[in-house]
Formats: structure tokens, C-alpha cells, sequence
């Protein structure tokens, strides 16, 4: 059973990518993608995000809908690679005071 992060409804939640060659050594994609599904399995592509360094990438999304959020990063070209991951996002008692 696998285990997820939650955070409460309205958070800024940071997803981070990163790639690397088949050496392990930090490796920027020549296209690097985010794909996000929110919990009512809407699907958001994003091609904007920082790169604070060499094969990382990050993405702040707030979360304003409260279940299961799915991610993915995808990297071609210099380097060919997807990662996949989850987080939960639970309501609070103060749910109807979004940012």
C-alpha cells in the first residue's frame, strides 16, 4: 500500500523533477513537460517552470480541490525519462477560506 503526502486544502504545494543520464549524472532534457490530474481527473500540461539547477525542475501549484492529485514529469531528447507520483489534499475546518 503505498503512502502518500497530504496537505490540507489551499496549500502551495512544490513539485520538484529531476533527470539524469543513464550514468546518474544531472542531465537537462532537451523538452521537459508537468503533467498534473487534479481529483475531479481534469488534466493540466505545463511547460513553464523554475530550474533552480542542472535536470531539476519545480512547479508551485496551489491546490484548491481536496483528494488524490496524480503528477508526471516527462523529459526527450538529451535525456528520456517520466516520473510519476501523488499527494493527497484534505480538507480542514476552514476549507470554505481559500486563499
Amino acid at each position: 500500500m503505498s503512502t502518500f503526502n497530504s496537505y490540507d486544502l489551499g496549500s502551495a504545494v512544490i513539485l520538484t523533477g529531476a533527470f539524469a543520464d543513464i550514468s546518474g549524472n544531472a542531465t537537462a532534457p532537451t523538452n521537459v513537460r508537468l503533467r498534473v490530474e487534479d481529483p475531479t481527473a481534469t488534466e493540466t500540461v505545463y511547460t513553464s517552470f523554475s530550474n533552480p539547477s542542472l535536470g531539476v525542475y519545480s512547479y508551485t501549484l496551489i491546490c484548491l480541490t481536496a483528494g488524490v492529485w496524480r503528477y508526471r514529469w516527462e523529459g526527450d531528447g538529451a535525456v528520456t525519462a517520466v516520473a510519476d507520483a501523488a499527494f493527497v489534499v484534505t480538507s480542514t475546518a476552514f476549507a470554505d477560506a481559500q486563499p
